[in-house]
């Protein structure tokens, strides 16, 4: 996943978890400090209206902010999505530590999912 497309599936991911009340400290905090750094290195200007997508012009207002390159910013997403992962898969029932393209699916008719992965690294 390119580090655009890490940095909205955080702020999506820490907004859908319930960041209010039923949301553990950990990601309440780790998507506060997300959307901190997203807000700093957009700015408060104001941007053009592009596609009707509100998750494509964020996209491109990264993208063209340079949050690709932006190391912090892209570790703060990585929190959100580690800590909205390890919130959620005891409560799914699944551990999920490790897990790469996951589909959970619970009663749903003709679910298919195919994922290549490159090999592990040695050690």
């Amino acid at each position: 996943m390119d580090p655009v497309t890490v940095i909205v599936a955080a702020l999506a991911a820490g907004g859908a978890s319930g960041v209010g009340e039923t949301a553990s400290v950990a990601v309440r905090d780790a998507y506060e400090t997300l959307k901190s750094l997203v807000g700093r290195r957009l700015g408060q200007g104001e941007t053009e209206t592009g596609p009707a997508e509100p998750e494509a012009v964020l996209v491109g207002m990264l993208r063209e902010a340079g949050a690709a390159d932006d190391a912090e910013l892209l570790a703060a997403a990585r929190r959100v999505l580690a800590s909205v992962r390890a919130e959620a898969a005891p409560a799914l029932g699944h551990d999920l530590r490790g897990a790469q393209g996951v589909m959970i699916n619970h009663g749903g008719a003709g679910a298919r999912q195919v994922n290549t992965f490159p090999a592990p690294p040695t050690a």
